[in-house]
């Protein structure tokens, strides 16, 4: 079984690991002289020459080597490996607490996570093929829509607030994000996130 490291835990270690290679390497004589004959407290001499001498040394070249190591991988590296590649994004959407879909480039729905029915109350087989302009009503801001179709047409974000309505008409506020999704400089879908919040 795996150990869960902790980087003082991992580094009190490495500083034993190079106490006993540094020991090993000292003759009886030169621990004599580090420890000293006729003290107390051998072990505290010994410390305090090995910080004095090697500590801080030790605990340098560890701690570049751990930052190194620490690097986290992008999500692109991540799904360069084809065999987790659906499964990852479908683990990730699904489990979101934000609503979550996909319009393809007319913009028709092609995908909607729990989140959205969650959010609005639609069933994701209601809405595949519709627009998602179908959760506007009178009261949504045209302004912040005007926004979103600008943006739009030349391929770029988006990101407003505004009253959308429920299933059963219920009114609340959506702040939402559109994001086109590209491949190999090719728009090809877009992305939609979606929350409830409390004000515009």
């Amino acid at each position: 079984s795996s150990i869960d490291w902790s980087t003082g835990a991992a580094l009190q270690f490495h500083r034993f690991l190079a106490v006993l290679c540094v020991m090993a390497r000292l003759g009886l004589r030169q621990l004599q002289a580090v420890m000293g004959h006729n003290l107390h407290n051998p072990r505290a001499r010994f410390t305090q020459w090995f910080q004095k001498e090697h500590a801080k040394n030790i605990d340098a070249r560890y701690l570049s080597t751990s930052k190194k190591q620490a690097v986290p991988l992008s999500l692109a590296s991540v799904l360069s490996n084809g065999e987790v590649t659906r499964e990852l994004l479908e683990v990730l959407a699904e489990n979101s607490f934000d609503s979550m879909m996909l319009t393809d480039v007319e913009g028709k729905i092609t995908y909607a996570n729990k989140g959205f029915t969650v959010l609005t109350g639609y069933e994701v087989d209601e809405v595949l093929g519709k627009s998602p302009d179908m959760l506007q009503g009178q009261g949504t801001d045209q302004k912040v829509i005007s926004r979103l179709v600008e943006a739009m047409k030349i391929g770029g974000d988006f990101e407003g607030k505004a009253i959308n309505f429920k299933k059963d008409g219920t009114p609340f506020i959506m702040f939402w994000r559109v994001l086109p999704v590209r491949v190999g400089g090719v728009l090809k879908a877009w992305v939609g996130i979606q929350r409830e919040c409390s004000h515009i």
